[in-house]
């Protein structure tokens, strides 16, 4: 239970004081997690709407992030309209969902889901924990993007949140100084200038939400975008950086990354209706995609079985 732990002090640090709660047996260890973090208060909700509607409520008043946590795909599902006004709202909130342990996913238990689907339509960013070395950093990503954009989605399988793993917290201004670091420096070096006043632009960013990640990658989409102009065409760092060129580069970023969720989605929808059809074309479907169709919950073992593919 120390990952779970190590997860709401994360949370505390980030701005959290309450969590509106409906959780379920595959949530218990972040129940009783929240008794070792007093400075998140838990709410208990007897309906999901009820917590996902206090949450866009209690975000929207207190201009900081709100948690909820919910009980696996059927327990989001439950919560999804008042997460749409929020996803509209911007309202920033974290939603922690439940999921069946990683190695049980693969038996189809009843209440097995696409959560990652149920979740998109309501958030601007969704990913699943599926090791404990992602956790920490996958909820530092979930604040950041609740903060700039509105409804994050973190999905924790329970042998995730339930490890024993010690998970040591990022410093928050060591991790903060290195990965500015690595943002000035990938700026074009002809036109590096002005370094304190950079790293100060990039950290009012991060403030806002940016993700770091996404404005080294903005950084470096403009490097090559400008590599060989005149000097008479390009930007030194300090001008660079207070007048936000980044953003555009960033807007880019987001939809390429839509673009491609929307992709790898119409491409397992394939694979899957291959696979229930038993279709002769399952012969092309590599070990790595069944890999990622369990994972997902997209099949069940029987229907791997009855195409003639092992899970």
């Amino acid at each position: 239970m120390k990952a779970a732990q190590s997860l709401l002090e994360l949370a505390q640090r980030e701005g959290v004081r309450a969590c509106f709660a409906n959780p379920g047996t595959s949530e218990m260890h972040l129940v009783a997690a929240l008794d070792a973090v007093p400075g998140i208060r838990p709410v208990l909700c007897l309906f999901e709407g009820v917590a996902t509607g206090a949450a866009d409520g209690y975000g929207r008043m207190m201009q900081a992030p709100a948690l909820t946590l919910l009980h696996l795909g059927p327990g989001l599902g439950n919560g999804l309209a008042n997460l749409h006004n929020a996803y509209r709202a911007k309202t920033p909130i974290v939603s922690l969902i439940g999921e069946h342990a990683t190695y049980h996913r693969a038996n189809n238990p009843p209440l097995a889901s696409d959560i990652t689907a149920l979740a998109r339509p309501v958030s601007t960013w969704v990913r699943t924990a599926e090791t404990t070395v992602d956790l920490l950093r996958l909820t530092q990503e979930a604040f950041a993007a609740a903060r700039r954009l509105g409804p994050a989605a973190l999905i924790l399988p329970a042998d995730i949140a339930w490890s024993d793993d010690a998970l040591a917290l990022p410093s928050a201004e060591a991790a903060a100084d290195e990965r500015f670091e690595k943002i000035w420096v990938a700026y074009p070096k002809d036109r590096q200038r002005g370094k304190a006043a950079c790293l100060a632009r990039i950290a009012e960013a991060v403030k806002e939400g940016i993700d770091p990640a996404d404005l080294l990658r903005a950084v470096q989409a403009y490097a090559t975008e400008s590599e060989g102009f005149t000097r008479s065409k390009v930007c030194f760092a300090d001008n660079w950086f207070q007048s936000r060129r980044w953003q555009a580069f960033i807007e880019r970023i987001e939809a390429e990354r839509e673009a491609a969720e929307a992709v790898q989605a119409d491409h397992h929808a394939r694979l899957v209706g291959w696979i229930r059809d038993r279709s002769p074309m399952c012969k092309h479907i590599t070990a790595p995609q069944v890999k990622a169709l369990v994972a997902a919950g997209l099949v069940t073992d029987g229907q791997l079985r009855s195409a003639g593919l092992a899970a």
